[in-house]
C-alpha cells in the first residue's frame, strides 16, 4: 500500500516516541492510584468506654494498613511498647492497655499521615472517686451523683451538703476539651464548662439537692461543684454521643476594646440615665474571659447577660464615657451529625423549648405567613435536623443580601415579593421565625464578625443563628456567609454553603444569644429599644426625671490584638 512521505515522517515519530508515551501513561496511573489507596487512618470507634491496666483496647477504623511497620497509637502523645501491640489489621487494630497509657486523646498514625479524627481514651485508675466523709468549711460535698453517664440534655441529680440555698453564683462544672489540645487532667487543672444559666441547664438548686442537665459542650471527666465557699470533690461523668459530636478548634486569642461616649446633654437637675451593655459572652467556644479595663465600674456587672451603669444628675457641657477591653480565647466550632439519630421529639415540657419555640414582638413565628412559608418549605418533614436544613437552602436561594435595606415592615408585603432584599438581621430573625413555626428551638446570636480590609483588621455587626438538636446540643448556622456573601478577605472556606450549616469559625465574636430582656426602671422612662449595634436586648438606655435630650455614641469594636 502506498504511503505518502508525510505519512512516513509520523510514522517515524510515533515509533520512536511511543515507549515515553507509555512510560509517561504507566506514571500518571501509579499516581493516580497512590492517591487513591495512600489514605490517611480513619478512627471510627473503640470498643469500650473506660479502660484498665489489662485491658484488651480494640480500635476500629479503616486504612491502618495490613501491617503495623512503623505505625503506631498515641494517647496524650504517649505511644504504647512494641511488646503491647496484640494485633494490627486495615480496619482493626487490638493493643494491650498498660499503666503507662494515661486518659487523654488517641489518634493512629501511619505513613500515610494522622487520624483526624480524635477519640477520648479513659483510663479508669484516673476517675476521680466520691470523697467519703464531712465536708471542711463549709465546702460543697457531693454523697451521691445519678446518673454517672448521659447525653447533652440529660437529667442529672447532685445529692449531698452545703451546696446553698440558692444558687447565687455558684455552679456545676463539666470537663471541656479543644480537640487540638491532647490534655485530659484533674478537675483543678482540666478546662471545664459550667451549666448555663441561659440553656434552663439548673431545674432545682438548694443546699442537699442540685438537678440539672448536661450542658452543651460538654465532654467525658470530672465533674465538680463551685461555690463561694470552695470546690467540691469530682465524679466522673461520661457523656454519651448517641447523635454526633461537637468538637472545639483553632484556638485564636483576642484582645478588644469597647467604648461609648455620652454627651449634648440638655438637662435640669433631679435627672437619670440607665445604660445597658452587653458583655463578651460566656460559651464553650468563647472561654477564659477577663475584663481587663473597666472605667467606670458599673452599678450592677450581671444583670441577665448585661452590666448596668446608672448616671445621676447629668449636666450640661459635660462628657460621661465608658471604656471595655476584654481579653479571652475563641474556638471554631465543627459539629458532625448522624441525621438518622436525631430524635424526631423534643422535651416540650423543659424550658428551653418552651423558650426558644415561643413568638414574640421580635420573633413572629405564629404569624400565618411565617406558619404558611414553614410548613410549605419542609413539607412533610418530621426529623428536626432535615427540617433547618431545607429552610437553610431556601433562604438562601431566595433572599438577596444588602446591609443597608430597612428590617422588615410589612410581613406579608415580605413573603409576596419574589426575592426580598434583606440585611444581616432580617437573615436571622427571618430563619430563626421559621424554624419555630416549625417546633424546631432557634435563637439569634449577635456579635461582630472580625475580617480584614486594606491590611487592618476590623469587626463588622453580624447577626447568626443556632438551633437545638436533643442529645447533641446546639447547632450554628450563618446563612449569610453560606450563601457566598464576602466581607473583606472572608471568609476562607472552599465549600461556604456546606461549612456555615453546623460549624462556625473563630471570626465570630458572640456578645447575645437569643434576645436579652431589660425591665423599665421607671413607668415615665424614655426608652432606647434595639439600638444599631450587635447585641440583642429589649432596652439599651433609659432616660428619667429632667433629662430632656443627650447623645449616645456606641463605637464600634476595636480589636487590638489577634494571636
Amino acid at each position: 500500500m502506498y504511503q505518502s512521505q508525510s505519512q512516513k515522517k509520523y510514522k517515524k515519530i510515533w515509533e520512536k516516541y511511543l515507549p515515553l508515551i507509555i512510560f509517561i501513561g504507566f506514571v500518571l496511573i501509579l499516581l493516580i492510584t497512590s492517591q487513591l489507596t495512600q489514605k490517611p487512618p480513619v478512627v471510627k470507634a473503640l470498643n469500650k468506654d473506660v479502660f484498665y491496666p489489662g485491658d484488651e483496647l480494640v480500635i476500629y477504623g479503616s486504612h491502618f494498613g495490613k501491617e503495623r511497620k512503623q505505625s503506631r497509637i498515641s494517647v496524650a502523645r504517649f505511644s504504647p511498647l512494641t511488646t503491647s501491640y496484640i494485633s494490627w489489621k486495615d480496619d482493626e487494630i487490638r493493643v494491650l492497655v498498660s499503666e503507662e497509657l494515661k486518659s487523654g486523646l488517641l489518634s493512629v498514625e501511619t505513613e500515610n499521615g494522622l487520624s483526624r479524627e480524635l477519640m477520648l481514651f479513659i483510663n479508669g485508675t484516673q476517675i476521680p472517686k466520691v470523697v467519703k466523709g464531712p465536708a471542711l468549711g463549709g465546702e460543697p460535698f457531693i454523697e451521691s451523683f445519678e446518673p454517672t453517664k448521659g447525653a447533652v440534655g440529660s437529667e442529672i441529680s447532685i445529692k449531698g451538703r452545703n451546696f446553698g440555698i440558692d444558687r447565687l453564683n455558684s455552679r456545676v462544672n463539666f470537663s471541656w476539651i479543644s480537640a487540638d489540645e491532647e490534655v485530659f487532667d484533674q478537675a483543678k487543672a482540666a478546662p471545664h464548662t459550667p451549666a448555663s444559666l441561659f440553656d434552663f441547664d439548673y431545674l432545682l438548686w438548694d443546699d442537699k439537692e442540685i438537678r440539672l442537665r448536661v450542658p452543651d459542650g460538654a465532654t467525658s471527666g470530672p465533674v465538680f461543684i463551685e461555690t463561694a465557699q470552695g470546690k467540691s470533690s469530682s465524679v466522673f461523668f461520661e457523656v454519651q454521643e448517641p447523635v454526633g459530636k461537637k468538637q472545639f478548634h483553632k484556638k485564636r486569642t483576642y484582645q478588644v476594646h469597647f467604648s461609648i461616649d455620652i454627651d449634648n446633654i440638655d438637662s435640669a437637675p433631679d435627672n437619670a440615665l440607665y445604660v445597658w451593655i452587653p458583655q463578651i459572652y460566656s460559651a464553650p467556644e468563647q472561654r477564659e474571659i477577663q475584663l481587663v479595663l473597666q472605667e467606670p465600674k458599673p452599678d450592677l456587672s450581671d444583670q441577665n447577660g448585661l452590666m448596668q451603669y446608672y448616671f445621676e444628675e447629668l449636666r450640661p457641657r459635660e462628657k460621661y464615657s465608658i471604656r471595655l477591653r476584654y481579653f479571652f480565647y475563641r474556638y471554631e466550632i465543627r459539629s458532625q451529625i448522624n441525621s438518622a439519630r436525631v430524635p424526631l421529639k423534643y422535651d416540650r415540657s423543659g424550658q428551653l423549648y418552651r423558650t426558644f419555640t415561643q413568638s414574640d414582638r421580635y420573633i413572629p413565628s405564629d404569624h400565618n405567613s411565617v406558619i404558611k412559608k414553614a410548613r410549605e418549605i419542609v413539607g412533610r418533614e418530621q426529623n428536626p435536623y432535615l427540617k433547618a436544613r431545607l429552610i437553610y437552602d431556601y433562604l438562601i436561594s431566595w433572599l438577596v443580601f444588602d446591609n443597608d435595606s430597612r428590617s422588615i415592615p410589612d410581613i406579608e408585603a415580605f413573603f409576596a415579593q419574589e426575592k426580598p432584599v434583606c440585611n444581616s438581621l432580617d437573615y436571622t430573625v427571618l430563619y430563626t421565625a421559621l424554624c419555630r413555626a416549625v417546633d424546631v428551638p432557634t435563637r439569634p446570636c449577635a456579635g461582630f464578625l472580625i475580617t480584614t480590609e486594606s491590611g487592618q483588621r476590623k469587626g463588622i455587626s453580624h447577626y447568626w443563628i443556632e438551633f437545638y438538636v436533643e442529645n447533641f446540643g446546639w447547632v450554628p448556622v450563618d446563612i449569610l456567609l453560606g450563601s457566598g456573601v464576602r466581607f473583606g478577605s472572608f471568609p476562607t472556606q472552599l465549600d461556604v454553603r456546606e461549612y456555615y450549616f453546623g460549624n462556625l469559625d473563630s471570626n465570630h465574636l458572640t456578645l447575645s444569644k437569643g434576645i436579652f430582656h431589660v425591665n423599665k426602671k421607671s413607668p415615665d422612662g424614655k426608652v432606647v429599644a434595639f439600638l444599631n449595634y450587635p447585641s440583642l436586648q429589649t432596652i439599651y438606655e433609659e432616660s428619667t426625671g429632667n433629662l430632656q435630650s443627650y447623645r449616645s455614641s456606641w463605637a464600634d469594636i476595636e480589636i487590638l490584638g489577634v494571636y
